[in-house]
């Protein structure tokens, strides 16, 4: 077996052969820079951002932003070292995008208070009675104040209650406050024509467990040309009982007499004692009537009397008061009676 020789190169091909090892070499590093780049390209692509360049010099720091959450991710830093190479540094300029969840918490609604009021009829003449009902509902709350304006100038008498609120402790503890769902019934009519705006105000609650609540509806009507008169078509209102004051005369009936008008001026009272004697009679002057002059009926109207008799004989009577209104000008009587059965002599009742 025979050895060639070893081909002698000439200082040129040396020369030559050190270059093409060098630009392999070169190449070589090239690729492995290229091959981070590949790496970030990767990274990008999984939802890694490159937040720019770290420090100084060539190096370059890659943030991992992480997957969707409803809170910041925790950030990691990481640090490439390139080799020394003469490939040009690759250059990234690149915005963070965070993914964010909104999470929106529905709560049921809390039970409020509810006003509606109607009318019946919604259109009627003058002097015609229009029936109106106020709703009230409340999941949590007394009703504790109610009031109708007509929106005439008038309004219904208002209702107030007065609540006893107990300071909640041990034997008394706070409570829910008990719902309310209930109706109030007016009648009203109008002196003039036009279109008129009945407002209802409404209050609950007052108590610690009990919040206080203010509520209003109203309800449009239209008035026609109709009647014209002095009193309202309401009618008066009697009422007649017996009470017994202190240091009363046992030989005596004491009775309590009212009476009112919501739309017209009381400006009688009598009251028979029903054993064929002389009535106990009251005349109010119209000097104190109000109409407004005409627009409107006149105010509401209340009368207290406390008249007294004694009978001849023991024996049970019926009493009974007559209530007289009229418009200012003294016409359009109106009337109403109330009855009353009385034992004479009288005693208060036992308790």
């Amino acid at each position: 077996m025979s050895t060639e020789p070893t081909p002698h190169r000439s200082d040129d091909e040396l020369l030559a052969l050190v270059h093409r090892k060098a630009t392999r070499i070169r190449h070589q590093r090239q690729l492995a820079a290229l091959g981070a780049s590949a790496l970030v390209v990767l990274l990008l692509a999984g939802g890694i951002a490159i937040a720019g360049n770290g420090g100084g010099g060539n190096k370059r720091t890659i943030r991992a932003a992480g997957g969707p959450t409803t809170t910041p991710a925790t950030e990691e830093t990481t640090t490439i070292e390139p080799t020394t190479t003469s490939a040009p540094a690759l250059s990234t300029s690149t915005t963070v995008a965070r993914r964010s969840t909104t999470t929106t918490t529905t709560s049921a609604p809390r039970p409020g208070l509810r006003v509606e009021v109607t009318a019946t009829p919604e259109s009627a003449p003058t002097a015609t009675l229009i029936h109106f009902v106020v709703h009230v509902r409340d999941d949590s709350g007394t009703v504790t104040s109610l009031g109708l304006d007509y929106g005439d100038g008038m309004s219904a008498p208002s209702m107030g209650v007065a609540i006893d609120c107990i300071t909640p402790d041990a034997q008394h503890p706070a409570r829910p406050a008990l719902p309310s769902d209930k109706s109030w019934e007016f009648d009203h009519g109008y002196r003039r024509q036009g279109t008129y705006r009945a407002t209802a105000k409404v209050t609950t609650g007052g108590c610690p467990w009990d919040a206080e609540e203010h509520g209003e509806a109203t309800k449009s009507v239209e008035v026609l040309p109709g009647p014209q008169t002095s009193n309202g078509p309401a009618a008066p209102k009697a009422y007649l009982d017996e009470t017994w004051p202190s240091g009363r005369d046992p030989a005596l009936i004491y009775l309590y007499a009212r009476a009112t008008d919501d739309d017209g001026y009381v400006s009688h009272l009598s009251v028979d004692w029903g054993d064929g004697s002389a009535p106990s009679s009251f005349d109010y002057g119209l000097t104190g009537c109000d109409d407004s002059g005409g627009t409107t009926w006149p105010k509401s109207q209340y009368r207290n009397e406390t008249p007294t008799h004694k009978y001849a004989a023991a024996g049970t009577y019926t009493a009974r008061l007559t209530v007289t209104s009229v418009g200012c000008d003294g016409s359009d009587a109106q009337m109403a009676t109330a009855d009353r059965a009385v034992s004479y002599p009288s005693s208060p009742p036992s308790g």
